[in-house]
């Protein structure tokens, strides 16, 4: 296995130009899915061709999507969509856009606004750390014990922000709560994620214990906040500012996060709610309903450089770290020198390979960080 993985590492250092060579990377267009409409639909389209009076629309940021006007042939791969209320305006799909909001990417998320009232832990017994589930969704908690917690889809006659239900997340004696799923297929460009939180215990009478007169109000906000994370950076909203008493609709908060940049389809985003507290009441708990992902402008060439050449700073700066302590334990504990030699070489070939430019793309840019942590596991498997 340890020389399955040098050889993928020196293969990938191959298909980078190989030591003082340049590298090369395709630049071709990603291919888009497309879904044909069902014949129940009036503004209907064959695979072959559109009808005479079609308009073609293109939307930036979902790669070449343009449709030829007035018939001609679609790629093979083509998606249309109807959309509803526009007449023969049958336009390309992409990404999981909202074809009647081209910049809401929400669609990729599952459940968003909890609408799919699936498992319900209400009076959950739990103390410690552990995890549940609901669907995509999960829950990872840290509360301490004598006390359970409440992780359910709540459905009252006004009180949603969305739909139907909305989620709670509640705990007697909360440490920490982290709500999230990930997902995938955003095409390359800046967002940002909003979502609506409320809190229902806004003034909370404190009584003195000896007298029973009120001596204080308080609420139990502490720092819930939405958050999206890719890798190891995060990116979050400004915390709760807000407390209410009571269920009503405008007592819903809505918080976004800054914009975060995605530079590949593939990129995991992890999108959620989180919030802590000191492990003696319910501080912290929050209801959530309403998660957007929207699409905020296409990325730039420099910031995608920029941000691979953050990325592989940091990747270079932890792997060189690790090696360097492992080249003091070389010293007194057997370890394959030729290894740790090699991988030291192809590591440096690869960060010098887009260090200091400023024209480096997302391929070269994933191919470095990719390459450069690969080479570090083959290093610390010896």
């Amino acid at each position: 296995m340890k020389n399955k993985n040098l050889f993928f590492s020196l293969a990938l250092l191959s298909a980078l130009g190989g030591v003082g060579g340049a590298a090369v990377f395709a630049t071709g267009a990603r291919p888009m899915s497309f879904v044909p409409q069902t014949a129940a639909m009036s503004d209907s389209i064959s695979q072959g061709g559109l009808p005479q009076d079609t308009t073609a629309v293109d939307i930036p940021g979902t790669g070449n999507d343009t449709i030829p006007q007035g018939g001609g042939e679609l790629p093979q791969d083509t998606t249309v969509v109807d959309v509803p209320g526009t007449g023969n305006d049958t336009i390309p799909q992409g990404g999981g856009q909202d074809p009647a909001d081209p910049s809401d990417y929400t669609s990729v998320m599952y459940d968003p606004s909890f609408e799919a009232n699936t498992t319900q832990y209400w009076g959950h017994t739990a103390y410690g750390i552990g995890t549940l589930e609901m669907g995509e969704w999960k829950l990872d908690y840290e509360v301490n014990s004598g006390n359970f917690i409440n992780f359910s889809t709540r459905m009252t006659t006004a009180s949603p922000s969305d739909g139907s239900f909305y989620a709670e997340v509640w705990a007697g004696k909360l440490k920490s709560m982290d709500l999230h799923q990930i997902v995938t297929g955003l095409p390359m460009g800046r967002y940002r994620i909003q979502a609506k939180l409320r809190n229902i215990d806004g003034n909370v009478s404190v009584a003195d214990p000896s007298t029973g007169e009120v001596i204080e109000t308080t609420n139990y906000l502490s720092d819930q906040h939405v958050y999206a994370q890719i890798g190891g950076n995060v990116y979050d909203s400004p915390v709760m500012s807000e407390a209410s008493l009571g269920n009503a609709v405008e007592n819903w908060e809505e918080l976004s996060t800054v914009d975060f940049l995605v530079t590949s389809e593939a990129d995991e985003i992890r999108i959620g709610v989180r919030s802590t507290g000191d492990g003696s009441d319910q501080t912290g708990w929050f209801q959530v309903d309403n998660f957007q992902i929207i699409r905020t402008g296409d990325a730039t060439a420099e910031e995608i450089s920029a941000y691979f050449l953050e990325q592989v700073e940091q990747q270079y700066a932890e792997a060189t770290q690790w090696l360097d302590s492992a080249a003091v334990a070389i010293k007194v504990e057997p370890y394959n020198t030729t290894i740790y030699t090699r991988v030291r070489s192809e590591m440096e070939t690869l960060y010098s390979s887009v260090a200091g430019r400023e024209d480096v793309t997302s391929e070269e840019g994933h191919a470095v960080v990719d390459g450069i942590a690969s080479l570090l596991d083959v290093a610390k498997a010896g």
